[in-house]
Parts: structure tokens; sequence; C-alpha cells
């Protein structure tokens, strides 16, 4: 029987659970594969994207268990193993604007902010507080009264939450 050396140095990133591309020690039961492994035997590439088969969160964008340790975007996984550790408070964001694509070419390292100004520039950022309803709330601000966020909160259909951080300058200050 041979005996393989297995280097365990993590890939990893700030603030996320370390990748390490070999398999954990077990005490107990068959050796897992290690994470390239799995994560490879997930994708199917076509012409243009690499489509994560594994599991998906509901947006559609694939998820992985990395050693027992945690579950990570696969996306994340497949940035790390093509370009190695991503910078601290970044997202991974897809040029093809398909959240199941995994092909490194497709993906592209950003700030939060940088995801926002993509999401709104293909056209997916939601916004359930119109123009209207935040010149609503803002005008409304002045003579507010016991109740007024819970008020204009069953008014526009959202959460109380929602108007406390319109009212205190929290969200949609920049877009005012």
């Amino acid at each position: 029987m041979k005996i393989e050396k297995v280097d365990r140095k993590p890939i990893s990133w700030a603030g996320e659970i370390p990748i390490t591309l070999a398999p954990p020690k077990r005490r107990f039961g068959p050796r897992p594969k290690p994470v390239s492994a799995r994560f490879w035997s997930k994708v199917k590439k076509t012409r243009s994207c690499w489509l994560w088969t594994g599991s998906n969160d509901r947006k559609g964008y694939g998820r992985i268990n990395i050693n027992a340790r945690g579950v990570v975007f696969a996306n994340r996984v497949s940035w790390v193993m093509a370009n190695g550790d991503l910078p601290e408070n970044t997202c991974v964001l897809h040029r093809c604007d398909n959240p199941a694509c995994v092909r490194p070419k497709h993906l592209f390292v950003g700030a939060m902010t940088d995801n926002h100004k993509d999401m709104r520039a293909k056209g997916r950022m939601f916004r359930k507080l119109t123009d209207a309803a935040l010149a609503d709330i803002r005008t409304g601000m002045s003579t507010r009264r016991h109740g007024f966020i819970a008020r204009m909160a069953r008014k526009h259909s959202v959460t109380k939450s929602a108007v406390w951080r319109v009212v205190h300058g929290k969200t949609w200050a920049k877009w005012s």
C-alpha cells in the first residue's frame, strides 16, 4: 500500500471558511474526496458557461460544503482554485449574469458597491420603495408623530425596519 503525503496548506480568504484542497483527516469511515475532486464532479462544461450541477440556493447560486465545516458559494471556490486568495470584503461577480456559472473567465472580483452597480446595470436590483414612496416618507418625517413608521410601513407594504432605515438615512440616501 502506497501512502501519499498530502499538503494541507489552506487556500482561504478573509472572513470566510478556509478551503483546504486536501481532505481532512477522519477517524472513522471512508476518506472523503478532496474539495477540487468534489467540485469538478459537479460542473457541466458547455460552450459558454460551466454550469454548477450540485446544490443551489434559492437564487440559483451554487453551494458546496467545504470539509464539513461550512457551505460556501461555488463561484468563490472556482475563483480561489483558479486565482488564489480573494482580497478582504470582496464579492465574486458574473460577467455572464448566470448564477450557476463557475467558469473562472466569466468571474471577476469587486466590492459590494460594485456588485450593486452591476445588478442595477443588468436590471436585477429589485426595489420595493419607489421614488414617490421615498418622497412620501421623507416629507412625512418632519411631522412625525407616534406610530409614523408603522403607518408608512403599512401604506407602502414594507417592513417597519425598512421605513426606519429610510428615516434615519441608512438606506436609499444616495438615490434620493
